[in-house]
C-alpha cells in the first residue's frame, strides 16, 4: 500500500513539474508590440518562437524566480550574444543583444549593447 501511495505521489509530482516546465507564455514587446511565444522545456532550454522562426537559448541561471538564458550567433563574421532574463513570477522577459569584439593579444570582450527589448507576457 505504501508503495502504491508513493508511486502516485511521485507521478503527480512529475506531472506538475512537466506542466510547469512546458508552460507556454505569449509575450508582447513594449515599444513595437511585436509578439513572440516563450516555452520553457525540460532540457534546460528557453524556446522563443517568432512566427515560424524558432530560437533556442540555453538557460544558464535560475535564481528565485528569474531565469537567465543565452544564445550565441554569428552574422557577417561578427559574434553576438543574446541574453534573456525571464521573471517567472511577474511574467516579464528582457532581451539584450551584445556585440562580441575580439582584441589582438587580449581576451575577447563585449563592446556594445546592440538591442534591448522588454516584453510583457501572459500565461496561456
Amino acid at each position: 500500500m505504501r508503495t502504491w501511495v508513493a508511486s502516485i505521489a511521485l507521478v503527480s509530482c512529475l506531472l506538475t513539474s512537466a506542466a510547469k516546465a512546458s508552460a507556454l507564455v505569449e509575450c508582447v514587446e513594449e515599444t513595437s508590440q511585436k509578439q513572440i511565444a516563450v516555452h520553457l522545456d525540460m532540457r534546460n532550454w528557453l524556446v522563443i518562437r517568432d512566427g515560424d522562426l524558432k530560437d533556442l537559448a540555453r538557460i544558464v541561471g535560475d535564481d528565485r524566480g528569474f531565469l537567465v538564458a543565452q544564445r550565441v550567433w554569428d552574422l557577417n563574421n561578427i559574434t553576438f550574444l543574446d541574453v534573456y532574463t525571464y521573471d517567472t513570477k511577474d511574467l516579464r522577459l528582457n532581451k539584450k543583444t551584445l556585440w562580441l569584439v575580439e582584441r589582438k593579444n587580449e581576451v575577447a570582450e563585449f563592446d556594445n549593447m546592440v538591442e534591448n527589448y522588454n516584453y510583457d507576457c501572459t500565461q496561456q
